[in-house]
């Protein structure tokens, strides 16, 4: 009785479960595989090899230093706040003109973080120009995103 030839997929598994095997080697294992599938003569696995190997290429990963950034930016922005509370207490206050400086700083703040650390935000609006007509509209991810609502959020209630 021949045994049944295996699909893709379940090759592809063979493929996940080698390489969690052998975490330290993941390119050698999956050259071998390769090498293997195409020695075989299952050309659609071959190819569905290269394609894993190609989403766990290594270039696309975020640096090591993106989290600590994004730790030591929030932390300013909360000693800068925590600051500026203990001012507060001790009986002085942030000018009237100054306080649009403080949104900026909490902004950007929360900006740096959210983008080194890898938050998501999205913001989208019409920008009016000429009354009510509208011949400008906006969209925009990530960081850039957190800076504009926190500019705008904290313009509306605090400046």
């Amino acid at each position: 009785m021949a045994s049944r030839r295996k699909t893709p997929v379940e090759r592809a598994h063979e493929l996940n479960r080698r390489i969690m095997e052998n975490r330290g080697a993941k390119l050698r294992v999956i050259q071998e595989f390769y090498s293997q599938m195409v020695e075989a003569g299952e050309r659609e696995t071959a190819e569905l090899v290269l394609v894993i190997r190609s989403m766990m290429d290594d270039d696309n990963k975020i640096p090591r230093w993106f989290q600590t950034a994004g730790f030591v930016s929030g932390a300013v922005t909360l000693l800068f706040f925590m600051l500026l509370v203990i001012a507060g207490i001790l009986g002085h206050e942030v000018p009237s003109g100054s306080k649009f400086l403080v949104v900026v700083v909490l902004a950007l703040g929360c900006a740096l973080a959210a983008t080194f650390l890898g938050g998501e935000a999205v913001a989208t609006g019409k920008i009016p120009f000429f009354g009510n007509a509208h011949p400008l509209a906006i969209s925009t991810t990530g960081g850039v995103a957190v800076l504009v609502i926190v500019l705008v959020l904290g313009h509306y209630f605090y400046a």
